[in-house]
C-alpha cells in the first residue's frame, strides 16, 4: 500500500495535489493513495511526485519484494481451538489486507498487521469471529489469503495427526509476491 505523507512542519497534504506513482517495474499510477503488487521478487525504487500549483515535490524509497515464508496451522492448545499463522522469513511481514478464510467465512486481518521476523501470531475465536470449536469438529482448514484473492497457504488434511493438529505449507508460487515497505 502506497500514501504520501507530509514530513516538514507537519503541514497536510493540499487535496488540490496531483500525484504520480512510478514502481520502478515499468508501471506508474496517477492518484493519491494505491495499492501495488510487483510480479517479481527484488529491489524497486519507488519514485513518487506530487504538484501544486506549479510546484513539484519528489519522494523516492527502497522497497524489497520477496515471497515470504509463512505458515498456516489449526491446533487445539489447552482444548480450545486456535489459528497460528508463523512468519519463517528473515523479514517482518504486513498482513494488511490478508484475510483467514475457512468454510465461506472470513477474518480480514486489520491495517498495519505486522508479522515480525521469525514470529508467530495465535488466533482464537475471539480475535476472528471465525467459530473455531465448530470448525475443528468438522475437520474444516483455514486458508491465508492474499489480497488478491489468491490462496497463499492452506493446510493439507494429511498432515493431521491424532492430536488433531496441523501444519501448513506454502503451495508453490504462481507469480504473486508480497510488497514490503521499509
Amino acid at each position: 500500500y502506497f500514501r504520501p505523507h507530509a514530513i516538514e512542519g507537519g503541514k497536510n497534504i493540499s487535496p488540490e495535489t496531483s500525484f504520480i506513482w512510478v514502481f520502478g517495474d515499468g508501471t506508474t499510477f496517477q492518484g493519491r493513495e494505491m495499492w501495488h503488487s510487483f510480479a517479481r521478487e527484488g529491489t524497486y525504487v519507488v519514485v513518487l511526485k506530487g504538484a501544486l500549483d506549479g510546484k513539484v515535490a519528489t519522494a523516492r524509497m527502497s522497497v524489497s519484494v520477496f515471497l515470504p515464508d509463512i505458515r498456516i496451522a489449526f491446533e487445539n492448545i489447552d482444548g480450545a481451538p486456535v489459528i497460528i499463522i508463523a512468519n519463517n522469513s528473515p523479514e517482518e511481514i504486513n498482513l494488511t489486507r490478508f484475510r483467514i478464510r475457512a468454510d465461506g467465512r472470513e477474518f480480514a486481518f486489520p491495517n498495519d498487521t505486522v508479522l515480525a521476523a521469525k514470529g508467530e501470531i495465535t488466533l482464537d475465536s475471539s480475535v476472528t469471529g471465525l467459530p473455531l470449536v465448530s470448525l475443528f469438529a468438522k475437520g474444516i482448514l483455514p486458508e491465508l489469503v492474499l489480497p488478491s484473492g489468491r490462496v497463499f497457504a492452506r493446510q493439507q488434511p494429511s498432515l493431521m495427526n491424532a492430536q488433531n493438529t496441523a501444519t501448513a505449507t506454502k503451495p508453490v508460487p504462481e507469480r504473486t509476491t508480497v510488497v514490503l515497505a521499509k
